[in-house]
């Protein structure tokens, strides 16, 4: 019974993501954004959309993390930098 409840609970959690960003450091020290677009609904193209509404100019992609773990099996994030 209790594979039961945690196999529910670890699907409701892929669910719960959301395309979002938060301010982040850089490698170098400078100002980013760690841009994340994790959960079964969403895609890394969800991420691509985020970035440009946060850096309406412009960004780079500084490095993507496309890793699942047993707890987030569709973890999708990037750090990105925005242009000036």
């Amino acid at each position: 019974m209790a594979w039961k409840r945690t196999a529910i609970l670890l699907s409701l959690a892929s669910l719960a993501g959301c395309a979002s960003a938060e301010q982040a450091a850089l490698p170098g020290g400078g100002p980013g954004y760690k841009v994340s677009c994790s959960g079964i609904q969403h895609q890394l193209s969800d991420c691509y959309a985020k970035a440009a509404k946060v850096c309406p100019a412009g960004y780079d992609v500084v490095s993507k993390d496309l890793s699942a773990t047993v707890l987030n099996p569709f973890q999708r994030s990037m750090l990105i930098s925005c242009r000036a």
